[in-house]
């Protein structure tokens, strides 16, 4: 099974105000140089009405990169069957994937079809 974790992605349209507007929140990267980041925590899977996982995205403001990453709700435990997906066609990572790809067509992020992941 092909997992858009395989992917590189990037935000086509970068309006800021409307992302932090939309529930991301805006944070200072101090390292060689400094950028901003946005975060967006939003759940991919319930039990329920509980939210079991939920996708992190985070947005590089000066590159327009982004990445994501599955985790517990509530935690930073990342939930391993969406990294190690070589091992089985799981159900669940159908789920999952297609309740990620929802939000990145909500807010403009698209596959970046020149960069290739190695």
């Amino acid at each position: 099974m092909v997992s858009i974790k395989d992917n590189k992605y990037k935000i086509k349209n970068m309006d800021i105000n409307k992302l932090i507007s939309s529930g991301f929140r805006k944070y200072k990267i101090k390292d060689e140089n400094e950028y901003d980041i946005l975060v967006h925590r939003f759940p991919v899977l319930k039990d329920g009405r509980y939210t079991t996982l939920e996708c992190e995205i985070i947005i590089s403001t000066d590159t327009f990169k982004v990445k994501f990453d599955v985790y517990l709700a509530g935690t930073k435990k990342m939930y391993n069957l969406f990294y190690y997906h070589e091992y089985g066609d799981y159900p669940i990572l159908k789920v999952i994937n297609n309740n990620i790809l929802k939000e990145f067509k909500k807010y403009s992020i698209v596959r970046d079809k020149n960069i290739r992941k190695k």
